[in-house]
C-alpha cells in the first residue's frame, strides 16, 4: 500500500499555513493526515446525523461525535499502518456495526438493523454523489481543484420537518 513512502514529516505544509501538519510524502503526492482525519470525521458525522434524522432515532451529538471519531481514526490508520485486516471487508462491516451501536445505542435488534441499513444507504448515496461530482469536476472545466471542498459545501445538511435534505 505504501511502497514508496519517504517518511513521516512534522512540519509546515507547502502553502506555509501557521499550523503544524503531519503528512506522508509518497512519491510526488503528499497526504496530510490531519486533513484525512478531519474530512472523515466531518463526513461520518453528517452521514450519522442524516441516518438518525431519517430513522427518527434519539440523537445524542456526543455519541455521534465519538462514533465519527472512530471512523476518522480508522481512515487515518489505513494510511499509516499496513495491516491487511483494516482493509478486509469483514473488518469494515464490524466497524460500521460498532459505529452504529455507539451512535444510536439501539435497544432492539430490529431498530439496530434498520439504523444499519439506513446508514449504508446514506453512505452509498453520499459516495455516489461524490463520485458524480468528481467525474463532473475532472471532465468539466468549471473547477480543477480537489472535489472534497465542493462536496463539503454541497453536503451541508439541515433538518426540515424531520426530513434530511441535501
Amino acid at each position: 500500500m505504501l511502497e514508496n513512502v519517504d517518511k513521516f514529516f512534522f512540519s509546515r505544509p507547502e502553502n506555509d499555513r501557521k499550523i503544524i501538519s503531519m503528512y506522508y510524502k509518497i512519491d510526488a503526492m503528499t497526504i496530510y493526515i490531519d486533513i484525512i482525519f478531519l474530512e472523515n470525521l466531518l463526513m461520518n458525522y453528517i452521514i450519522l446525523l442524516c441516518t438518525g434524522i431519517i430513522v427518527k432515532s434519539k440523537i445524542n451529538l456526543m455519541r455521534l461525535f465519538l462514533s465519527s471519531t472512530i471512523g476518522g481514526t480508522y481512515a487515518v490508520l489505513l494510511y499509516i499502518q499496513n495491516f491487511w485486516i483494516l482493509s478486509d471487508w469483514i473488518f469494515k462491516i464490524l466497524l460500521s456495526l460498532l459505529m452504529i451501536y455507539i451512535a444510536f445505542n439501539a435497544k432492539k435488534i430490529k431498530i439496530f438493523l434498520k439504523e444499519l441499513l439506513i446508514f449504508y444507504l446514506v453512505s452509498f448515496t453520499f459516495g455516489g454523489v461524490a463520485l458524480a461530482l468528481a467525474y463532473l469536476m475532472n471532465s468539466g472545466a468549471v473547477f480543477n481543484k480537489y472535489p472534497i471542498k465542493l462536496i463539503a459545501v454541497g453536503g451541508i445538511i439541515r433538518g426540515n420537518n424531520n426530513n434530511c435534505s441535501i
